[in-house]
Order: structure tokens, then C-alpha cells, then sequence
């Protein structure tokens, strides 16, 4: 079946809701899990107005097979995140032109180079946009996303520290965006106070 990679639709909001619901892992379903979305519960109006904050520059992605929706990547600018509730934008401060992945979903069996690939070609998107970092955040305890801490270390991004919940820290994965024929930038990221930088 082909396959094909295109930006984020409205219509896309009801079935991405329900890949981003399938995936969610509770504290007591944990075990044995090496991916999902830990304790991040959102509501259909929530994700919508993620989805809306992400159009705004056209950065979400989605994976198509056939009809079906195999995949997406939702990421906008924190600057334009201010109406959202999000702890991990609350604990950290970055420069205007960064990009934060909020949530990067994969239905069961599509293959991680796929996912790889995806985040490829989103990357390359970012590049005449004047992008000049991009992070995210992966749950680390009391359950750790191994898949996502893979694919983030094998994208090229670096652990930078650690934000925390009620009962959960998140690891903070971040990457300058190098260009040829600019200087190589380093990462910037501060954490809110008393934020753990391990």
C-alpha cells in the first residue's frame, strides 16, 4: 500500500485523537511497555487547540497508508504556546526560534527506519525556516520511553536535563539545527529553578 507524508489537516484532528488515546500508558498499565504517552492526558479540546498552535507555521506531519493514518508528528513554537497548559514549556526557556516536539505517534507495526525516515523529511522541512533548534521531552521515570530515547539519540539529539511532575520526570532531548555555510550552533535550554540537569 503507498505510503505518503503530508502536513497536518483539520479533518485529521478525530483520528489523530484516537491514534494519540490508544497510545496513552497509565502507571498501572506500565510494565512491560517501551512506548506511549505516559500519564499525558489530554482532552479532544486540548489536542485540537495543539493541533491548531502546530498548523500555525505547518509544522505537524503526518504518515498515510492508503486512507489510514499510520503516523504524526505534532511540534510548534513554545512563543506560541501561551495559551496551552504544558509543564514542561512552564520549566523551561528556549530561544523564539526553536521548535518543541510535543508528541511524535506511531500506530503498531509501522517500522522504526519509517518513523526514522518521517523525522527525516521533517527536518529538512524546518530548514528555510530560520529554525535554529528543536527539543523534546520523553518520559523517563517512573517509566521510560526506550523507543523514544532511541530514536532521539540516533536523530542527533542529546539529553539536556530533566523536568518533573507529581510523581514523573520528564528527560528533555534537544539539537541546534546546523546548516552549510553558517556557524554550528551549540543548544540552549534553561531550566526553571531547582530543575534537575542530569
Amino acid at each position: 500500500m503507498t505510503k505518503k507524508l503530508r502536513q497536518i489537516a483539520f479533518g485529521d484532528i478525530p483520528e489523530l485523537y484516537e491514534l494519540f488515546s490508544r497510545a496513552q500508558i497509565k502507571r498501572e498499565n506500565s510494565e512491560g511497555r517501551t512506548n506511549g504517552f505516559y500519564e499525558y492526558n489530554l482532552s479532544f479540546d486540548s489536542f485540537r487547540d495543539r493541533v491548531k498552535i502546530s498548523n500555525q507555521d505547518g509544522f505537524g506531519l503526518v504518515l498515510k497508508e492508503g486512507e489510514r493514518i499510520r503516523a504524526y508528528l505534532l511540534a510548534y513554537r513554545p512563543s506560541q504556546a501561551r495559551e496551552i497548559s504544558d509543564e514542561v514549556l512552564r520549566q523551561v526557556e528556549v530561544p523564539s526560534d526553536t521548535v518543541y516536539v510535543d508528541q511524535l505517534c506511531v500506530s503498531p507495526g509501522v517500522q522504526l527506519h519509517q518513523v526514522g525516515r518521517m523525522v527525516d523529511a521533517w527536518n529538512e522541512f524546518l530548514h528555510p525556516r530560520n529554525i535554529i533548534q528543536i527539543f523534546s521531552a520523553v518520559p523517563w521515570k517512573p517509566w521510560r520511553n526506550f523507543a523514544s530515547t532511541r530514536l532521539n539519540i540516533a536523530r542527533g539529539y542529546k539529553k539536556q536535563g530533566v523536568v518533573s511532575g507529581q510523581g514523573w520526570d520528564l528527560a528533555i532531548f534537544g539539537k541546534p539545527v546546523w546548516r552549510v555555510g553558517r556557524p554550528l550552533g551549540e543548544f540552549q535550554i534553561q531550566f526553571e529553578e531547582g530543575v534537575k540537569n542530569d
